[in-house]
């Protein structure tokens, strides 16, 4: 009987028929060549619906070499540890550029006993506050302060921040801040403000609402602006996306028979 050669055009799996289908040609005696690629499905099941009916001539591949496996897990891995790394050095340049543009602002404290009482001042009341400003700033006095919030003992006082000045040692150091309400409240200490350039730390400060004589104590804190939840998800998705680089062996995944 002469060689017969047949080919599925379908690229299919063993469980989609194929074996049913060897097996049918094999009892009509047609098929006397098996040859299965590389890359398919599975060389256990090829063998045990071709090779095991004794035909003429069964080809298996041989499997990848130690050295062939191993050269492909390095290439892989070399590019795993690239995303890695462009992950981190993204974060970092992001994380560097934050911190040198922004900071933030806060303080807290306590007013004296005899306190007047305000809308943002009580006695014996504990208060604080914080907002952003970027580093260095336009111009002293400044507009530019974002994200302001005002606490009184605790609780949200409904103003805005319009205004901040920075002040000298000689004129008592820190700044004012001017709201929305028309109120002032008086910070005292250092001088944190040259040229524009804000200095980061934390100070000791004096609080006087309304140039009251009547003040209250406590510390103002000056630090970079944390990064953004942002950044740490884009961070988050590059390790995730270094971590999924493939590791499977290129090739055809199809069975064919020939």
């Amino acid at each position: 009987m002469g060689e017969t050669s047949i080919t599925f055009l379908q690229r299919v799996t063993l469980a989609d028929g194929i074996g049913e289908k060897l097996f049918r040609q094999q009892e009509r005696g047609a098929l006397t060549r098996c040859t299965a690629p590389a890359s398919s499905v599975s060389s256990k099941k090829f063998r045990r619906v071709c090779c095991q009916s004794q035909q003429p001539r069964c080809t298996l591949p041989s499997e990848p070499s130690v050295n062939q496996k191993g050269s492909y897990s390095m290439r892989k891995l070399t590019e795993s540890v690239i995303y890695y790394v462009a992950g981190f050095a993204l974060v970092a340049i992001a994380a560097t550029s934050a911190r040198a543009s922004e900071v933030e602002i806060s303080g807290s404290g306590t007013f004296s006993g005899t306190a007047p009482t305000t809308a943002e001042s009580k006695a014996g009341d504990t208060w604080s506050f914080s907002f952003d400003l970027p580093n260095p700033i336009s111009g002293n006095p400044t507009t530019q302060a974002v994200n302001f919030s005002y606490f009184l003992d605790g609780t949200p006082v409904g103003v805005s921040l319009t205004q901040v000045q920075f002040f000298s040692s000689g004129l008592g150091g820190l700044f004012d801040l001017t709201l929305s309400d028309t109120h002032i409240l008086s910070y005292y200490g250092a001088n944190i403000e040259t040229s524009n350039t804000l200095s980061l730390g934390t100070f000791a400060a004096t609080a006087c609402p309304n140039d009251a004589a009547a003040c209250g104590s406590g510390s103002v804190t000056v630090s970079a602006v944390p990064l953004p939840a942002s950044a740490w998800l884009m961070l988050s998705a590059l390790i995730g996306f270094g971590t999924m680089v493939p590791w499977r062996r290129a090739g055809n995944s199809g069975l064919r028979l020939a």
